[in-house]
């Protein structure tokens, strides 16, 4: 192999002595114990730029991240780093690494390599109709959502359902035996539809990793692996892991116990805290402990919130930044205080220079934040919540998305049953018997598109305006229909998904204004939309990444008459992790909100909830000011709280110094 003509210096020279020894790794397992603001991600993109610059082809590196972003953001630093794009160089999600490898391999599996891949709110409309025609028991199960939860958590974590209704639902153990029957009916009517969930992506790539040659033949081609956010892996995550990085010359997973929080999601700290003891051969660490983001007295408030947990790596943060404010702790006497204090805080920070978009509301749940959004209308703060329905989980882009799925794959029941019930004078009863209809054929759109299947439906008021919505829409999907002959005929390669969608959407317009009243601001969205399909050659790989994709859709409150300035960030401590601001506040830092009431009897909880504050306060660059309420108002009744014991704790290690209620201001137009 030809070593990759770039300059060096563009990326080690730029890297501590810490940071070097961990991107220049030999060969065999290695462990990157990567504190917060340490610079983990230059650490694995310039470990990425190495390996290119020392021989390796780019589709012999796998990178794998948590988020497409992260992905994105490491691949564009590669290429800054090496001065040539990486095309080849394959860098993603666990999703969409299972998803590369299950559409190549899909037969040694038992699949077939037509399956299409659907989200949490598909998966949860087929276990609801699996319910619907129970005969017994079906009052008692769970909802559909909590029976999806409970599959996914089985898949995630290697655990049987009765261990996971024992510790997740407890009040549902008794009808384990039930719930295994529906779970069972939720795997063969996937099965039957040819369409896996994004659990069974992760479990179908481990099986396909661990039968025998197979396994060999897959990573055959891959020479070193390189693992983000390890603190964040679940079972079979870490399986997969693991699998592969036998196989390859070098496996190097970056992570920090100190900010494993998501073990809701079925992450366990122990897997970087075990990684060690996975392999035979010995398995190199490396601290990165020089924090480039916080100030000297954030730093040690995060420290001194480190030392009290009892189970983990010992690590001490420092920094070369130059001293600032000593953390603030503001006693306010109710939660209504509280929100005015933060106001008051914001806008005076802003009046010096520091804008709204530079600064950050952090909350342990995002109910806790009510009353402070009400206070922000009220001084006309504008700002933005990091919380809210996923893009593509909104119901008019799932709409447009479900006629382009049936072209997709339509042996898939879910999109042609969401499709027939937008038509007018379609419920979800005369839909469920056109879908059976169809289904009952081997092909369907075949079927849709040449019978005249409106002859199923029933009802005389209804009848005429049905059958004329069912007509344009075979009208719309003839075109694009695989056996479409005129198409065949003229030789011409099948519509690009931006085409297709074009076509959907003119069909759809008409239904979308009907079905909501702000179908204006709808329609942008999915204009916006639409352009993403204008990257993509083909439907199958349009869909498959939408389906992978996690992305957010958030508009600001509020309005200061200047478009360009930045809003306000609210936000959860979980949705914060991986940012920063230069000034960060931390509300309702009291027993039974931080730490939560459900996590104080259990060690290992509270252990997580301290860990999911230094999360928090690890995102402060410049200054860093908590609150809390020293009484809380629960309906009609009022009661007094106690301060976090997580700020109880170290009150005497001089960390932080108590402030005063701040009012500074009288005047709100003084200030905005």
């Amino acid at each position: 192999m030809a070593t990759q003509d770039f300059n060096e210096d563009n990326f080690l020279n730029h890297l501590n002595d810490q940071q070097e020894k961990a991107t220049t790794h030999g060969d065999g397992p290695a462990l990157i114990i990567a504190g917060a603001g340490t610079g983990k991600t230059r650490v694995l993109t310039s470990r990425v730029a190495w390996l290119l610059k020392n021989g390796f082809e780019q589709d012999e590196i796998m990178l794998v991240t948590f988020t497409k972003k992260a992905a994105n953001e490491m691949i564009d630093r590669i290429c800054m780093a090496t001065g040539f794009p990486c095309p080849t160089l394959i860098a993603g999600t666990f999703h969409h690494v299972a998803h590369l490898f299950l559409r190549k391999h899909a037969r040694k599996v038992g699949l077939d390599p037509g399956f299409s891949i659907i989200d949490r709110a598909d998966s949860t409309r087929i276990m609801e109709s699996i319910v619907l025609e129970l005969t017994q028991y079906r009052e008692e199960l769970p909802s559909a959502r909590v029976l999806v939860d409970l599959y996914s958590k089985s898949m995630n974590l290697h655990a049987q359902v009765g261990t996971i209704l024992e510790k997740y639902h407890p009040k549902h153990a008794f009808l384990e035996k039930e719930i295994e029957d529906v779970l069972a009916k939720y795997f063969n009517r996937k099965q039957r539809s040819n369409v896996l969930d994004f659990d069974d992506l992760l479990v179908y790539f481990l099986r396909l990793l661990r039968t025998g040659r197979h396994g060999q033949e897959t990573c055959a081609g891959i020479k070193h692996l390189l693992v983000d956010e390890y603190q964040d892996v679940n079972q079979l995550q870490a399986d997969i892991v693991f699998e592969i990085g036998k196989h390859v010359e070098s496996l190097v997973v970056v992570g920090d116990d100190a900010q494993s929080i998501y073990s809701f999601r079925g992450s366990d700290v122990r897997h970087v805290q075990e990684f060690k003891n996975l392999f035979d051969e010995d398995v190199t660490t490396y601290f990165l402990t020089r924090n480039y983001r916080s100030t000297p007295q954030i730093l040690k408030l995060a420290n001194a919130i480190l030392e009290r947990n009892t189970f983990g790596f010992k690590k001490e943060l420092v920094t070369t930044k130059p001293d600032g404010p000593v953390p603030e702790l503001i006693r306010c006497i109710d939660q209504d205080e509280e929100a005015h204090t933060i106001c008051q805080h914001v806008l005076a920070a802003r009046n010096e220079g520091i804008g709204y978009g530079k600064q950050a509301i952090l909350f342990r749940a995002a109910h806790h934040a009510l009353p402070l959004q009400k206070t922000l209308v009220t001084y006309k703060i504008p700002y933005i919540i990091r919380a809210g329905i996923r893009f593509f989980e909104t119901a008019h882009v799932k709409d447009l998305l479900s006629f382009a799925m049936i072209l997709q794959n339509p042996l898939n029941e879910i999109p042609w049953s969401r499709a027939f019930t937008l038509l007018p004078g379609v419920g979800e009863r005369t839909a469920a018997k056109l879908v059976s209809y169809l289904q009952a054929s081997k092909d369907p759109l075949g079927t849709f598109i040449h019978e005249n299947i409106a002859i199923l439906i029933r009802g005389k008021r209804v009848m005429q305006k049905s059958v004329r919505w069912i007509e344009e829409m075979r009208q719309m999907l003839e075109p694009f229909s695989p056996r479409n002959e005129k198409l065949e005929a003229s030789g011409k390669p099948m519509p690009s998904p931006f085409d297709i969608l074009k076509s959907v959407h003119e069909f759809y317009q008409p239904l979308m204004s009907m079905k909501y009243n702000d179908a204006g601001e709808r329609e942008k969205e999915l204009e916006a939309f639409m352009n993403l399909a204008k990257e993509h050659a083909s439907l199958d790989g349009f869909l498959a990444e939408i389906m992978v994709t996690s992305t957010f859709a958030g508009d600001a409150v509020g309005n200061t008459g200047d478009e360009k300035q930045e809003p306000l960030v609210l936000t959860t401590v979980h949705q914060a992790k991986g940012l920063e601001w230069s000034i960060v506040h931390v509300m309702g830092l009291c027993e039974g909100m931080f730490p939560h009431s459900k996590s104080i009897d259990d060690p290992d909880e509270l252990e997580e909830e301290r860990r999911l504050f230094y999360v928090a306060v690890t995102r402060a660059k410049d200054k860093l000011v908590l609150t809390y309420p020293q009484s809380m108002s629960t309906f009609n009744d009022s009661s007094i709280t106690s301060i976090s014991r997580f700020l109880h704790e170290i009150e005497n290690d001089g960390v932080y110094k108590t402030a005063d209620v701040y009012f500074g201001v009288t005047n709100f137009d003084d200030l905005i």
